[in-house]
């Protein structure tokens, strides 16, 4: 489960970094606050379907990709590609 957490971490601040969001912009699309964001993105908190679900709405991509190694990159890589 903590690989798990590791992994949506990462993934989350790629796609944050990557859309030019910040913290606090980010935590109010998903209804959390900016100090539970900065604990998803250092992997201390593990993901519920719930949270997600949130996020992949939040981004615009499936929820598989939050969960998959270096699924963030590939979300961004395939959205510079349509453009």
């Amino acid at each position: 489960m903590q690989e798990l957490a590791r992994t949506f971490g990462e993934n989350v601040r790629v796609l944050r970094e990557g859309g030019n969001l910040t913290k606090t912009k980010l935590a109010g699309m998903v209804g959390h606050s900016r100090s539970h964001v900065t604990d998803i993105e250092d992997g201390l908190i593990d993901a519920n379907f719930s949270k997600l679900a949130k996020f992949a709405q939040a981004f615009e991509c499936p929820v598989e990709a939050l969960i998959t190694p270096g699924g963030g990159l590939r979300v961004l890589s395939d959205k510079h590609a349509r453009l």
